[in-house]
């Protein structure tokens, strides 16, 4: 007789590369806890800036400010070391995960901070190569990931993780640790002959003299 499988399993990343009901992650450390202090205070900079490129949106704390505004910025773009580190992490994990990883990767970044008592609603990015996040200031919560037969993988988050997958369902409970709010910065990845269609402030080419430092040449300067 088969044990069931509970619907939903905690998983701690024991390698860089590993499959859970049917989903490929990678994970890759990006920096010290130093760095990602450094820059969850940036981020928390970078905030103010954000919410001033779509001006008659709303900012309550319930309309993910930074994450609905997306569209606006290439986080990328922005000059901090750990976000040269991010850039140049995504390709080394892309590499591990594709069999055949393309030599022209193009990238959308952007921002998330989740305020006491927010979550991250279930979504998925479909269509893309692979999609990912750094856990910034994200101790203390977790990402669901829904699998096949619907079987849902927790992993706990851990400041400096990246997490590369292809995109499937996923959520994140209400954030409640902590007086800090939850940061981490998402992305997703396209091949340049696609990502060249849409918006280039949106769309970058993933190499880190195009991205990291670039804000002047975009407009998304964080003072």
């Amino acid at each position: 007789m088969s044990v069931p499988i509970p619907k939903r399993q905690i998983v701690e990343p024991a390698s860089s590369l590993e499959t859970h009901a049917g989903m490929q992650f990678v994970f890759r450390n990006v920096g010290t806890d130093a760095l990602m202090n450094s820059l969850a205070q940036f981020c928390l900079e970078a905030e103010q800036h954000i919410v001033t490129l779509e001006p008659n949106w709303p900012n309550d704390v319930d309309d993910h400010p930074t994450t609905s505004r997306k569209k606006s910025y290439n986080f990328l773009s922005f000059d901090h070391p750990g976000l040269k580190a991010l850039a140049i992490t995504i390709l080394e994990a892309y590499s591990e995960y594709a069999p055949r990883p393309s030599k022209d990767l193009w990238v959308e970044c952007w921002l998330n901070v989740h305020r006491k008592g927010v979550a991250l609603p279930k979504h998925s990015h479909p269509g893309y190569l692979a999609a990912g996040h750094l856990g910034v200031c994200t101790d203390g919560s977790s990402t669901v990931y829904v699998g096949q037969d619907g079987q849902e993988i927790e992993i706990p988050a851990k400041n400096g993780r990246l997490t590369l997958f292809g995109g499937a369902e996923h959520f994140v409970p209400p954030w409640s640790p902590g007086k800090m709010p939850r940061i981490s910065i998402a992305f997703n990845l396209l091949p340049g002959i696609v990502a060249r269609k849409y918006d280039q402030i949106t769309w970058r080419s993933l190499s880190v003299e195009h991205l990291c430092g670039d804000t002047a040449s975009n407009g998304n300067k964080s003072e």
